[in-house]
């Protein structure tokens, strides 16, 4: 890994304090994430996990938070787990480069690990491009383009013969293209948020399947850890899926990590 879990310096400066009270008062925020990078820092991972889903259970939605519980997850061998929540950190930092390194290293252990079987947990092209952006990225993008190409269209009956020619005829079809492509980016990227189904396998090794959504049912194709599958529903403790080949199965729930 390239970089060391973060705030761990900060974390081993704050002290105890001593309540007052005779009842203590509940941690707050930052002295979760401050306990769970000092159990990173002593390498006692199921502690540190248990620290960083702490703060996701009370509503944090922290790229950091999520790099470092993706790290702790990558030093204990959960693969299926560090990819899911790399991926999710590099969707509110689309340029963290140690985020986007430490999530290929996951890749190629997981693919050493499973040798001989496939494993499918890139992005499509075009997915990757949406990634690429957040949402208020690609929103600011589009209005800025809206914007400029139609101050370019109200100030050209202003402008001289041989500017409004250059004007009308290269810059507004290029900034009118522009627009038109971050539009799409900025549609692409809300229907993408919206749908929220998307999932990576995080068993360990292999997930089992189920024909229905119970032990009951009869067996039905797994899926390897590390794949990344269609959430089509969810009943009880089991959700079903749907994986890249097209196959459907019912996965236990914990099983299935949406992303």
């Amino acid at each position: 890994m390239t970089r060391t879990l973060l705030a761990v310096a900060f974390a081993l400066a704050i002290p105890a304090s001593a309540s007052a009270q005779s009842e203590p008062a509940p941690p707050t925020l930052d002295a979760l994430f401050a306990q769970a990078n000092r159990a990173a820092w002593i390498r006692d991972w199921d502690s540190a996990t248990r620290g960083y889903h702490d703060l996701l259970r009370a509503g944090v939605e922290d790229p950091d938070v999520y790099y470092n519980l993706a790290t702790a997850y990558l030093s204990s061998d959960r693969l299926g787990q560090a990819m899911r929540f790399y991926e999710r950190s590099l969707r509110l930092r689309p340029g963290d480069e140690d985020a986007r390194h430490n999530l290929e290293v996951a890749r190629r252990a997981l693919g050493r690990r499973l040798a001989g079987q496939s494993v499918e947990s890139r992005l499509s092209p075009g997915r990757a491009a949406l990634a690429a952006f957040t949402l208020d990225g690609a929103g600011w993008t589009f209005l800025v383009f809206w914007v400029v190409l139609w101050t370019l269209v109200l100030a050209r009956p202003f402008l001289r013969l041989d500017a409004r020619r250059l004007v009308t005829g290269v810059v507004v079809p290029i900034v009118a293209g522009l627009a038109i492509l971050s539009g799409a980016l900025l549609a692409g990227k809300l229907h993408y948020e919206r749908r929220g189904r998307e999932a990576i396998v995080v068993a360990h090794e292999r997930a089992s399947g189920r024909a229905g959504p119970g032990s009951e049912y009869p067996d039905a194709p797994g899926a390897p850890e590390g794949e990344r599958v269609q959430v089509l529903a969810r009943e009880g403790r089991f959700a079903l899926v749907r994986m890249r080949d097209g196959r459907e199965a019912w996965l236990a729930a914990a099983d299935v990590g949406t992303l």
